[in-house]
């Protein structure tokens, strides 16, 4: 629909624009699921936290990956938003076990979260830069398109994945699936 309304032709869509965007919208999903992962832990502070590093690992893979430079100042406010972040999440705790505290099961989850967010992001960029593409808000709307459709399939791939295990034991057990309870973990 946006980009009917957009108007004018439709940037160049390759391989490794649609390849960009399926390893975007999977580190999204990714990113997604580790982060409820994190809330599962009963400590949503602290996931949510570390999930909030993603602006750090952005920067760090785009360099790497992108090589993209960062001037000192930016590299500054970066580290400052990571200091910051560390103290939200180890608020009242002493220096022996801050290590301790930012290698638990909440954090560590919100640490990958961030990452799947981050390379979501940088794969997003790498994907509309491919299309050589003057007009970067239509090359974008596109890659919002199929990210959306690839997000979808895989969410519904994961899932799958995740239960059907689940349901084959059921059904090996001699149970029907009317057995399974409504929340399978």
């Amino acid at each position: 629909g946006a980009l009917l309304l957009r108007g004018g032709p439709l940037p160049h869509i390759g391989w490794r624009f649609v390849l960009a965007c399926a390893a975007g919208g999977l580190a999204q999903v990714i990113g997604t699921s580790l982060l409820i992962m994190a809330f599962g832990f009963r400590n949503f502070t602290v996931g949510t936290a570390y999930a909030k590093t993603d602006a750090v690992q952005a920067a760090l893979l785009g360099a790497v990956l992108l090589h993209e430079t960062l001037s000192w100042g930016a590299w500054a406010g970066i580290g400052l938003g990571l200091a910051g972040v560390q103290t939200l999440s180890l608020a009242g705790q002493n220096r022996a076990t801050m290590l301790r505290a930012s290698l638990q099961p909440a954090a560590l989850c919100g640490i990958g979260a961030g990452a799947g967010f981050a390379l979501a992001g940088v794969a997003i960029k790498y994907a509309v830069g491919t299309t050589n593409s003057s007009d970067v808000v239509l090359a974008a709307l596109c890659a919002a398109e199929i990210i959306v459709i690839d997000r979808s399939d895989t969410a519904l791939a994961l899932a799958a994945v995740v239960r059907l295990p689940t349901l084959m034991l059921l059904r090996l057990g001699g149970r029907t699936t009317s057995a399974v309870p409504q929340k399978l973990t």
